[in-house]
């Protein structure tokens, strides 16, 4: 059985971009584009792994991440968040100190991004992580 994904974001590019690429990677992805639908899709289908952006409608990413991680019913959900705006020192203090399992930044690298959901899910070592990445601008 293929293992599932969550993916919120309120880019349709990059919702677009991602499901392609993790549905070739044999994953299933359901996609929501905020973060009120997000929840509801996790509580629904209990994926693996969610990943979602920062800012999007109605439940901030973070919020989402903590609501994720504080529902026993959820317990072993990964969470990734991402984001183009980690230099900003607020959103960088914020995702440092969240419960979520790891951080991608934007423009998304699909290389690592494959290689760190390995990894979470307990496919690949963390020196795999290290390999020279392809870039993806995502608009």
């Amino acid at each position: 059985m293929s293992k599932k994904i969550v993916i919120v974001d309120d880019d349709k590019a990059a919702l677009k971009l991602l499901k392609i690429f993790l549905r070739k990677h044999k994953f299933q992805v359901f996609c929501a584009e905020n973060g009120a639908k997000g929840y509801d899709l996790v509580k629904k289908e209990k994926p693996d792994i969610l990943i979602t952006d920062l800012l999007i409608p109605k439940i901030h990413g973070l919020d989402l991440s903590r609501k994720v991680k504080d529902d026993p019913e959820l317990e072993g959900v990964k969470v990734v968040l991402m984001s183009g705006l980690y230099r900003k020192t607020t959103f960088r203090d914020e995702i440092e100190g969240s419960d979520a399992d790891d951080f991608i930044k934007k423009p998304i690298d699909l290389k690592h991004l494959k290689n760190l959901i390995d990894k979470l899910l307990g496919m690949k070592k963390e020196k795999d992580l290290d390999k020279a990445p392809d870039f993806y601008e995502v608009d």
